[in-house]
């Protein structure tokens, strides 16, 4: 993907010290657009045993921005003591990471959903990627992502590359169109 420090894209950074939720606050009330997984998990709080919304990945906060924004955002956020990192790209080191505005999109469908799954980071691995293809009917309709089978029923999982995947609830063949068949380089219908 080309990078343009001027251009809207979505970004990745890495808050210090679980600040993520502070920083999210933050970024809101300046306008922009920002995304944390979240799952409902029970904890124990003040002895009693209540159900929270946490993160599902740790220091990782998703912003929609400019780079020439964020780095100046970066700074005024040094200055409350609530420093980030920007994750970078693995290939261009000096670049940070652009991620995909349609795979986001698709990421923040699914997430936001009752009925998908994270898959764990040590399990990403071991996704099998299927052909790419888009959900045609259902709660998911629209949502393009890898034919899997990472818990065992097949469903359509939507994988930022070594960052994060969420995956849907069992999704029969019928209710999908190929875009590209595994092992594919041209886009099939």
């Amino acid at each position: 993907m080309t990078f343009s420090s001027t251009e809207t894209h979505w970004f990745l950074i890495s808050p210090n010290y679980r600040r993520e939720l502070k920083i999210k606050q933050y970024f809101e009330q300046k306008g922009l657009e920002c995304f944390i997984p979240m799952h409902r998990t029970y904890r124990i709080i003040a002895g009693e045993k209540r159900l929270v919304e946490v993160p599902v990945i740790a220091n990782y906060l998703f912003v929609k921005s400019t780079y020439d924004n964020l780095k100046s955002e970066k700074q005024a956020l040094e200055l409350l003591g609530m420093p980030f990192k920007f994750r970078m790209d693995t290939m261009q080191r000096r670049q940070p990471l652009v991620i995909d505005a349609q795979l986001m999109e698709n990421f923040i469908a699914v997430c936001q959903n009752q009925f998908s799954k994270f898959v764990d980071c040590d399990k990403q691995a071991d996704i099998k990627k299927g052909d790419l293809v888009e959900i045609l009917s259902g709660p998911f309709a629209g949502i393009q992502g890898y034919y899997a089978r990472p818990f065992k029923d097949k469903c359509v999982v939507v994988l930022i590359e070594n960052i994060a995947a969420v995956c849907t609830t069992y999704i029969p063949q019928k209710a999908l169109r190929v875009l590209k068949r595994h092992g594919d380089e041209d886009t099939t219908a």
